[in-house]
């Protein structure tokens, strides 16, 4: 409980630490994070429950495949319409993320972090549904993303901490890797079809990339196929977009996603092995075939090895440290659904709501974006059911089949457009991303030499090869973060209750100073005093707000006083981002960890996707566990997916 209380206590100080009544510092953090908080929430925004549920599960069932795509290494929209002009497509990718938020991202959080808490404390899945968002609402509402910051920072080390343990806990019970080879391919429900191979692990369950018509890992399906949806993920997706754009400069920015890429190598350790693991302890439970014994299991027909690492938890670890591995849970969980909510929010306030109402103030947009939030709420909460049905059995599987039909044409517009400045406006799901890339970018290069050439202006810092361009964009006075001087005023009148009226006198060329004249507990007078003697002495006396109004403009984050200091110095800061400068000393540093990471991703890939299985082990693995049953498997057949048939 004590831990549960940890995410709200941020939000509550960058509440008042930090400038939430402007829009850079609700929902860019005031672009000053340094790369540590950056990388550890890219992170953790990245890898949520349904990593530590789906990816489990899917290692439960398959192997190792699903371990692949953790070593892949103010919104998009505004940079479209900036990139061409228009309206369309920047409203368009702003729809398109939102329905992939509600889909893809905030229902299955909430189902494999409810299914975690209905396994190991038995409530009910929609109770545990409602608990999860009422923390994770008033962590999001009250901070911005400066308290979504800092919270994945927390959340990113107990993650790791927590995983690690239960990684070499669950290894050492079942004799390390060499260990897990073995009993892994005897890993059989005891329920299982005579004469066929269903239930089977698959024959190359220890081969990350396999052969081009597998079922699960396709390797040329997946090197480049999957390629197109990691693109759009880590480059165009607003909630990586977001915490990038926080950062303080250009080298901070790029330290934190080599720092976020150092860790994505660990979910393939600390998440696919242990599920596998999983299987080889609980079979008969993550292994079920038939449909009715799943049911009873999990109620879903479609299998249930999403139970994986919760009942791995329950199984093998002591007491205490199960609460302490349900807090890993919960944070993997918040950390999620805390970035996607202030991304979503930001989403639809920048990107729709102006378009709707383009007159629209500071104060308004800053509503808008908290009670956007509740919404999103509401329509993923009412999807969760759809999920449960449909892909119960493998999670995981369920996010990239879905992401990889939806982004691979956002991705290819958005590849394109930096490289390339003429530009105007039943195969295995990876296959088809990799289709879907390729025709879209070839489509929308004959439409633009058929076309007229874009605005030389526009081009300006958008495209790759102008990324250095100095010259003055006419648009660059078009700055949402900057505050409305004017609404400003309007906020200082509004901050205190005039008891009393009354009018200065006022002739061209007098100059007026604010001082204060006395103050107490229960009133608050401030006096105008005339630089000349011809002016004459004014007194208004103030009253505090009533604390309900307070509260009220608490949570909204609007705030009092001259916003033209800050404005000037967000004006500095913007144009030091926007040169991109950076020392020597950091880009060599930047660099050599940049190919010392890419040799470590590649040397995974080469290691895990050789099989340590001859055919003849394979096959007297198989026949030895058969025997149990007085089964022999005298067919060649090649075993299938668990859950294929």
């Amino acid at each position: 409980m004590c831990r549960g209380t940890h995410p709200v206590n941020l939000s509550f100080q960058s509440a008042y630490k930090m400038q939430r009544g402007s829009i850079s510092g609700y929902f860019l953090a005031g672009r000053h994070m340094w790369w540590l908080p950056v990388g550890a929430s890219i992170f953790a925004s990245n890898i949520g429950s349904e990593h530590f549920v789906g990816l489990a599960g899917s290692g439960a069932a398959a192997g190792i495949g699903l371990g692949a795509y953790e070593v892949n290494v103010c919104t998009l929209p505004e940079y479209m319409h900036k990139r061409f002009g228009g309206q369309r497509i920047r409203i368009y990718l702003a729809v398109l993320s939102l329905v992939l938020y509600i889909f893809i991202k905030i229902s299955v959080n909430l189902y494999s972090g409810a299914l975690f808490i209905k396994t190991s404390l038995g409530w009910d899945l929609y109770v545990s549904v409602i608990l999860l968002l009422t923390v994770t609402l008033v962590t999001t509402v009250a901070g911005g993303l400066t308290a979504v910051i800092y919270t994945d920072t927390l959340q990113f080390f107990i993650m790791i901490i927590g995983a690690l343990v239960v990684m070499i806990k669950s290894l050492h019970k079942v004799g390390w890797y060499d260990g897990l080879i073995q009993s892994f391919m005897r890993a059989i429900p005891e329920k299982h079809f005579l004469n066929s191979t269903c239930g089977f692990p698959p024959r190359h369950s220890f081969v990350m990339l396999r052969a081009l018509d597998d079922p699960d890992i396709p390797w040329l399906g997946f090197l480049v196929g999957a390629s197109a949806a990691s693109i759009w993920y880590w480059c165009a997706d607003q909630i990586m977009v977001q915490r990038v754009l926080a950062a303080r400069s250009l080298s901070h920015a790029q330290g934190a996603t080599l720092f976020a890429g150092y860790f994505k190598i660990l979910p393939f350790f600390i998440m696919v092995l242990p599920g596998m693991v999983a299987r080889v302890l609980y079979t008969d439970e993550l292994a079920c075939i038939l449909p009715e014994e799943c049911e009873r299991i999990c109620d879903s027909r479609r299998g249930c090895s999403n139970l994986a690492y919760p009942k791995l938890v329950l199984g093998i670890m002591p007491e205490g440290f199960r609460g302490i591995m349900m807090a890993v849970m919960l944070a993997a969980l918040m950390s999620d659904l805390t970035s996607i909510f202030n991304s979503s929010s930001t989403l639809f306030t920048m990107d729709i709501w102006q378009r709707i109402r383009p007159s629209a103030k500071t104060r308004e947009l800053l509503v808008v974006g908290r009670v956007f939030v509740c919404v999103m709420v509401a329509l993923s909460v009412l999807w969760i059911p759809v999920i449960q049905a449909t892909e119960g059995g493998q999670l995981y599987a369920y996010i990239q089949n879905v992401a990889s039909n939806l982004t691979p044409p956002i991705c290819s517009v958005y590849t394109v457009s930096i490289f390339w400045k003429r530009l105007t406006e039943k195969l295995h799901y990876m296959y088809f991303a990799l289709t879907m890339f390729l025709l879209i970018g070839i489509l929308t290069i004959v439409i633009s030499y058929l076309t007229e050439p874009i605005e030389e202006w526009r081009l300006i810092r958008t495209t790759f090869q102008t990324r250095f361009d100095s010259r003055h964009r006419p648009d660059e006075g078009e700055n949402p973060e900057l505050m409305n001087d004017e609404e400003d005023a309007v906020r200082d009148e509004e901050e205190y209750d005039f008891e009393g009226t009354g009018t200065v006198p006022v002739e061209q060329g007098n100059a007026f100073e604010m001082e204060k004249a006395t103050k107490n507990s229960e009133t608050k007078v401030m006096s105008l005093r005339g630089i000349d003697s011809h002016t004459p002495l004014q007194v208004h006396v103030k009253r505090p707000l009533r604390w309900s109004r307070k509260l009220v403009y608490f949570v909204c984050g609007f705030s009092h006083g001259d916003h033209r200091t800050e404005n000037l110095e967000l004006q500095h800061h913007l144009e030091d981002l926007r040169s991109l400068k950076q020392e020597p000393y950091e880009k060599w540093i930047l660099n050599i960890n940049l190919v010392f990471i890419c040799i470590v991703a590649t040397a995974i890939y080469i290691y895990y996707s050789m099989d340590p299985l001859t055919d003849g082990e394979y096959e007297r693995i198989l026949n030895e566990t058969l025997g149990q049953w007085n089964f022999t498997s005298d067919v060649d057949v090649e075993p299938i997916d668990l859950f294929s048939q």
